[in-house]
This record gives C-alpha cells, structure tokens and sequence, in this order.
C-alpha cells in the first residue's frame, strides 16, 4: 500500500552550522514545518531552500512553541526533531517502512537517541539509549506548554524503532555551556521553593557526586575522550542547578 503521509515539525534558533544536514535527514518527509524564533543568522535562508513552510514566532518556551510547529502540519503523522538532531540512514529507512505496512499497529513510536560529544558518541553513562518518543499519529498525542523538557504523550499502545535518532549535544564548547546555563536557569525557577534548603556545599559535592556517578560507576569512561567531556558536563549541569537554586532561595526569604 501506499505509504502514510508524515509531517516534519523543527524548531530552531541560531541553527545555521546544524540545520542543513538535519534537514537533509527528512527531506523524504512529505512536508517539513520549520519553525524559528527570529534567529540573527542564515538559519531562515537556509530553512526556505528546503521547505516553503518556515514561519517566525517569539520563543515563550520550548512546549508552546513545539505546539505551534505541530499547528503547521497536515499530515497523519508527526515526526519532531531539534536543529542539533538528524535521522541515521538506518532510522530514515525503518520509518519509511514502517508507515508502509499494511497495519502501523502503535499509535507513537521511541527511538534511540545516541549522544555525540564534539563527533564523540556516548553509549555508556546512562545516557543511551535515551528513548524518545518523537513519531505519532497527530489525532492521538497531546504535550503540556511546559517552558523546558516538554515531551508528547500518546493514547495508545506506543512501539519502539531500531535505528538512531543522532544528537550532536555538543560541538561548540563556549555555546553549550551558555546552553547549560539557559536549562540550569529555568529549571532552578522551577525547583527552588519545594527544594529543601540548599547549603553553600551543595553545588560542588553534587557536582562531585555527578561526575564519579557518570564517569566511574555508570561507565562513561569506556566512551573515551567523549565520555569524559559527557561526565563533566553533568557534573557542571548538577553544580549550576544547585548553585542557582540556593541564590533564589535566599533572595526569597530576603525578600
């Protein structure tokens, strides 16, 4: 039979080094929705060589705006990916095939996500397979307008694909950790008033513990170089969390 249609939602920022090869991984799609919120680059130049749907929309959080790209499609099924994320060959083909079958028996699909630390990959660490659900039928999810981790939700039997959903998490060491701060940020608003008390040694011991956790007793040391930067970056994630959870709880109670 003829395959389903399938709609590529993408939000981005800024994308311009990242956004064509993501593209060139879902240009099969029957459309690609691009969504940017007023990037200072080439990312929209970019975007309209692909796909005559870009549209611009002021970035208020990363559930409402994923909403509004989901808005712009049409077709049966969503696919949603980042800038900093592209389909493996092997993942492009297994969804082709899989939107081929006679019965498509799940109404959502995970996939693999694989972690790549400037070109290195992560495979230990707990942080793969780091299962995504990124693949619905449109008439069967819903996902709550949170400003930060916002993640669909399918009714119904949900599967799991093979192949690798590819995430370049890093590739600019000065823009991730400004990426790292931005996250920290939020979450901290998030967080601070049901957190306990954060002492003045929470930050670096759960930094600490972070590392150790990751690198040794988890394993990412097997994952070389890439592992070690991926063990780091958690342990600075954890210290950036804590640390601005206690400047917002003290400026609370002073306030």
């Amino acid at each position: 039979m003829r395959r389903r249609s399938i709609s590529c939602a993408i939000i981005c920022h800024n994308a311009e080094a990242l956004l064509q090869d993501c593209l060139e991984s879902v240009k099969w799609c029957d459309e690609v929705v691009v969504v940017d919120s007023f990037s200072e680059d080439r990312t929209l130049e970019i975007a309209q060589t692909f796909t005559p749907l870009v549209f611009q929309r002021r970035f208020d959080g990363f559930g409402t705006q994923r909403l509004f790209s989901f808005s712009k499609t049409s077709c049966e099924w969503i696919l949603y990916i980042d800038a900093d994320e592209r389909l493996s060959p092997e993942l492009q083909t297994e969804i082709q095939r899989l939107l081929s079958q006679d019965v498509v028996e799940a109404n959502g699909y995970e996939m693999p996500r694989l972690n790549l630390y400037f070109g290195g990959a992560v495979r230990h660490g707990e942080i793969y397979p780091d299962y995504q659900l990124r693949l619905f039928r449109r008439d069967r999810f819903t996902m709550e307008p949170l400003a930060v981790h916002e993640s669909a939700k399918v009714r119904g039997p949900v599967g799991r694909l093979k192949g690798d959903l590819i995430h370049l998490t890093a590739t600019d060491w000065n823009a991730y950790k400004r990426k790292q701060e931005f996250y920290a940020s939020i979450e901290a608003e998030k967080k601070f008033r049901t957190a306990k008390p954060v002492s003045a040694l929470a930050p670096p011991l759960r930094a600490v513990a972070g590392f150790v956790k990751k690198f040794a007793l988890k394993k990412s040391v097997l994952d070389g170089r890439a592992g070690l930067i991926y063990a780091y970056f958690h342990a600075r994630d954890r210290y950036l969390l804590y640390k601005k959870m206690r400047a917002l709880q003290r400026e609370n109670a002073k306030s």
